[in-house]
């Protein structure tokens, strides 16, 4: 059996970092184990232009946002003063990356751009041919993602010069999840997929009764994926094979996030879920919200998840330790480094809050 193995070599993580969706390529939705109090006031509030549909990523004392208004923003995380921005001429959906200096993210123009994270100045630009909301993955010096218009993109991450395409047959909301030999990757056409990362070839795929925009998680040479056909899935990561599926009330978009022995996700119905992962029994499950789509954050005990305003919740039972409104709904998911947690309202508005802190707008 060939072993999957998840660890990235150009890419260096701090407990100050957070550089990608989930904050590492592991998906592991968190950093290491700490207890965590209900916030207390925002050191820092910052209105930006547009709506924010994504997730921040941290480094080096920077906080970088996208919007869907097109900018790429570089926040400093002790004043929340903004360093410099970069317009990009459409919407912008996806969570950026970071890739040494590079910040990489997709946008509604069709292309995938890298910019300074220093300076703001762009270093390239790689077109696809339709949007891409995808969060851009990084391996071995390659850029992966996929495009609404069914393809998944390898290109170069120095340069952005392309590598290869590899036709899907349906639009790509999913990030990749990307090893040492395989990439992996829902579809609009209810199939996951697994791909040779050198050459793009469909090495397997498994039908799901419905589309796919989940981005998926491998762990223990399992691939653990949701569907809009209500069911989460884990299959081998090795030959697709299905090995087991769980039924949720509604369809799931929520990427996964592993803590331990469980994988956690949200659902559209509200609930957010616990499963073990060796097995698919559930572990707990609680409604915290009329619709998840939002991925979990998990550290240790606590569980954060975004469902209009923002839940903590037990890892061990699933019960809510507390939850808080900032007087507008957040989407994505936070981040969470050094005590402070970062988080973008749809209403375009930045916030830092020190945990264990409390006057955040509402608590329950």
């Amino acid at each position: 059996m060939t072993r999957i193995s998840s660890k990235r070599a150009d890419l260096a993580i701090t407990e100050k970092d957070w550089p990608t969706l989930l904050r590492d390529d592991s998906r592991s939705g968190g950093q290491s184990p700490q207890i965590f109090k209900a916030p207390v006031g925002a050191r820092w509030q910052l209105k930006i232009e547009g709506s924010v549909r994504s997730a921040p990523v941290l480094r080096g004392g920077l906080l970088y946002v996208t919007s869907v208004s097109g900018f790429l923003l570089a926040i400093d995380v002790v004043t929340g003063r903004l360093k410099w921005r970069f317009k990009a001429p459409a919407s912008i959906h996806s969570t950026p990356s970071l890739s040494g200096r590079r910040v990489l993210f997709g946008c509604g123009d069709a292309k995938v751009y890298a910019v300074d994270g220093a300076t703001g100045k762009k270093l390239w630009d790689t077109t696809a041919q339709d949007e891409v909301w995808t969060s851009p993955v990084v391996r071995n010096d390659t850029v992966y993602f996929g495009s609404a218009d069914g393809k998944i993109y390898a290109v170069d991450a120095e340069t952005g010069t392309p590598k290869w395409t590899k036709m899907l047959g349906g639009r790509i909301y999913s990030t990749a999840y990307v090893t040492e030999k395989q990439i992996f990757t829902g579809c609009g056409n209810g199939n996951a997929y697994s791909l040779d990362v050198r050459t793009g070839t469909v090495l397997w795929k498994t039908a799901t009764g419905n589309g796919i925009d989940c981005s998926p998680v491998v762990t223990d040479e399992k691939l653990l994926i949701g569907s809009q056909d209500f069911f989460f899935y884990a299959m081998n990561a090795n030959n697709g094979a299905i090995q087991w599926k769980y039924e949720a009330g509604l369809g799931i978009t929520s990427a996964p996030a592993v803590s331990g022995d469980l994988v956690v996700f949200g659902s559209k119905d509200g609930f957010l879920h616990a499963l073990e992962i060796r097995t698919g029994k559930l572990a707990w499950k609680n409604r915290v919200g009329q619709v998840i789509t939002a991925p979990p954050v998990v550290s240790g005990s606590v569980i954060w998840i975004q469902s209009g305003i923002i839940h903590a919740v037990n890892t061990a039972d699933g019960k809510i330790l507390w939850r808080a409104g900032l007087g507008g709904s957040v989407q994505g998911a936070p981040v969470v480094a050094e005590g402070v947690m970062y988080l973008a309202s749809m209403e375009g508005d930045i916030y830092a809050f020190g945990i264990g802190s409390c006057r955040l707008c509402f608590l329950w």
